[in-house]
């Protein structure tokens, strides 16, 4: 019975918690970069990105020459670089005029998914039943597979990346209330700045006329000293 719970229960419980955490921050990232509180990773074409790449991997199987490489991290790459590549499809078109455009954002979306859901429908209709089974169920999500390595290197990956995403909170903030509001911001810290500059620079100007004019002080009573001194 331990050893059901610290090698079974147990990674499913922590892989599930950073599972969420992972989806919480990124989600957050996400609608802070399309600068819109509706982008979700079905709607951007995460989703169906991340399923045609695994959907790759589970047809031409691990031993092909586009996953041998990678070995048994091969569907979770490819998953992240088909989610990475529709994500950025979808962002570069819906900002093709300067600003994110609600309207083109949610045509782009629908235009990726539907593009790569076609993609992983050939694919599950040319697999074989093991590798249409593996499709399906990698769309549905498990954690019946965890254990402590996969808990590992998805904290590792999660930590280094919400460090990341943490030194540009505020800048992610900024752009959250829109590009002018942004310029804005970024005018105002910028003459703040100057400002600081200017006040240091007038301190420096200060204690350099009182070095000087304490050394022509101290020259003057030298001076006055030697002469009063008798030979």
């Amino acid at each position: 019975n331990r050893n059901v719970f610290l090698q079974l229960r147990l990674p499913r419980v922590f892989l599930a918690a950073l599972t969420g955490a992972v989806l919480g921050v990124s989600g957050t990232l996400m609608q802070g970069i399309f600068r819109n509180p509706i982008v979700e990773p079905g709607l951007a074409g995460t989703s169906a990105g991340a399923a045609l790449g695994a959907s790759l991997v589970f047809v031409f199987g691990t031993t092909s020459a586009l996953a041998r490489p990678l070995g048994s991290l091969a569907v979770p790459v490819m998953a992240f670089v088909g989610a990475f590549a529709a994500t950025m499809l979808v962002y570069r078109v819906s900002t093709s005029f300067g600003k994110v455009n609600v309207f083109t954002l949610l045509l782009a979306g629908i235009a990726v998914n539907a593009v790569c859901g076609a993609g992983t429908g050939f694919l599950s209709y040319v697999a074989r039943d093991p590798q249409a089974r593996n499709i399906t169920f990698w769309n549905l999500g498990t954690f019946t597979t965890a254990d402590w390595r996969g808990v590992v290197m998805v904290a590792a990956a999660f930590a280094g990346c919400f460090a990341i995403s943490i030194r540009h909170g505020k800048s992610l903030n900024a752009l959250m209330l829109g590009e002018d509001e942004a310029k804005k911001e970024l005018l105002a810290a910028r003459a703040k700045l100057e400002k600081l500059e200017g006040v240091a620079q007038m301190a420096m100007r200060r204690e350099r006329g009182a070095y000087h004019q304490y050394h022509d002080w101290h020259r003057r009573l030298r001076g006055a000293a030697d002469s009063a001194l008798p030979a």
